[in-house]
């Protein structure tokens, strides 16, 4: 099996919407998910679909029948994805579900600038009984009335993050939802 060129995604801006004011951030965040919207259309889909003509020439990166890799580069070229095929998976953004992971600023904008969730901070994290590492996302903006952050320390601590204080939740990732879909090989 040999390599396949590493895919050079293009990076979404990071965008910091300073306010407290629900309305101001409502506004904000669905501004800026238009942006994101329009930075998957115009800047990620053809970028993929490029990437996909490369795969297609080199066709020894991977250990899948001629099917699944079909499947999977085709897939690649028509859906925003955020990671690519040589993974022998794809997982697909849907802008229409999306996550809320409430941190400090410094976890926010390292994770942001990295487009990563590695640099978040580790009291923000736990471990699942796997050892497999964990965050807290909400499907609850940071706008609504029913956000409390409150309510998110106490979930924090449930999951064994003692050290998530009120003061820590200064901002928040929004992230898309992933669905991931891999060979049948794996």
């Amino acid at each position: 099996m040999g390599d396949a060129p590493a895919f050079d995604r293009p990076v979404f801006g990071y965008a910091d919407i300073s306010t407290s004011d629900r309305d101001e951030m409502k506004i904000g965040l669905m501004e800026v998910r238009e942006t994101y919207d329009a930075f998957m259309e115009d800047d990620l889909l053809p970028a993929q679909d490029y990437y996909a003509d490369i795969l297609d020439t080199n066709r020894d990166w991977d250990d899948l029948t001629p099917e699944e890799r079909a499947r999977l580069v085709g897939e690649f070229r028509t859906r925003p994805c955020i990671g690519d095929p040589t993974d022998e998976a794809n997982e697909l953004i849907d802008t229409d579900e999306i996550l809320y992971v409430y941190v400090d600023q410094g976890s926010c904008e390292d994770a942001a600038w990295q487009q990563s969730l590695t640099p978040i901070a580790d009291n923000f994290c736990f471990r699942y009984e796997s050892q497999k590492l964990g965050m807290l996302a909400s499907d609850i903006p940071p706008y609504s009335h029913d956000f409390s952050k409150w309510v998110v320390v106490r979930k924090y601590a449930q999951l064994g993050c003692t050290d998530v204080n009120v003061q820590d939740l200064t901002h928040c990732l929004v992230i898309p939802f992933g669905t991931l879909t891999q060979s049948s090989s794996f």
